[in-house]
C-alpha cells in the first residue's frame, strides 16, 4: 500500500515539493481512513450482535478518523526521522508509535460509542504497541535493494502478524469494556 502510495504521489506531484507535500499528506489521510475502516469493519464483525447497527457504523466511522489522523501524524513525524536508524530505534519507534495509535484508536472508538472507557483505551495501547513491535521484527528480515515478491511477501508477513497480535490481545477485552 505504501509504494502504491508512494508512486502515486510522485506522479501527481511532479517536481514540485510543495504540490509533493501537500499530495503525501492528502494521501497518508486517505490511505490511514481506508485503513482505519477496514479495522473498524473487522472489529463490528467479530463483535457481532454485541453492537447494534448504528453503535458498529460509530465504531467504523471512529477507527476511519483515527487511522486517518494518526497516519497524517506518522507521515509529519517521519521528517524528523534519521537516515539509516538502527534496528533498536525502529523496534522503539514501532513500540511507541503502536501506544500511541492505540490510544488515539481507543478514544476514538470509546467517544463514538457512548462513553470514554479508560480499559478499552488501555487495551488498544497494548494490543497495537504488541502488534506493531511483532510487524517490525518482521520488516528486519526486508533486505537492502528493489521491491521483490519476496519484499512483498515479507511485508504481508508483517502486516498479517501484527493483525493477528492485536487481535488475540483484543479478544478478551472488546465485549466487556465497550459496554
Amino acid at each position: 500500500m505504501l509504494s502504491l502510495t508512494g508512486t502515486l504521489v510522485g506522479r501527481l506531484a511532479g517536481d514540485g515539493p510543495k504540490r509533493a507535500e501537500f499530495f503525501l499528506g492528502a494521501m497518508m489521510l486517505l490511505v490511514g481512513i481506508l485503513e482505519g475502516v477496514l479495522v473498524g469493519w473487522a472489529e463490528r464483525w467479530a463483535l457481532g450482535p454485541q453492537l447494534s447497527r448504528s453503535r458498529g457504523r460509530r465504531l467504523v466511522a471512529a477507527s476511519g478518523l483515527a487511522f486517518g489522523l494518526v497516519w497524517l501524524g506518522g507521515s509529519l513525524a517521519s521528517g524528523a526521522e534519521p537516515t539509516a536508524p538502527s534496528a533498536a530505534v525502529i523496534l522503539a519507534v514501532a513500540v511507541v508509535a503502536g501506544a500511541g495509535l492505540g490510544v488515539v484508536l481507543g478514544v476514538c472508538q470509546s467517544l463514538a460509542l457512548g462513553r470514554l472507557n479508560p480499559s478499552w483505551i488501555g487495551a488498544n495501547a497494548l494490543a497495537w504497541s504488541s502488534g506493531m513491535l511483532a510487524g517490525a521484527l518482521i520488516t528486519q528480515l526486508v533486505p537492502d535493494g528493489p521491491f521483490t515478491p519476496g519484499v512483498l511477501g515479507l511485508e504481508m508477513l508483517s502486516g498479517l502478524l501484527t493483525g493477528v497480535v492485536v487481535a488475540f490481545s483484543l479478544a478478551g477485552a472488546a465485549p466487556d469494556s465497550l459496554g
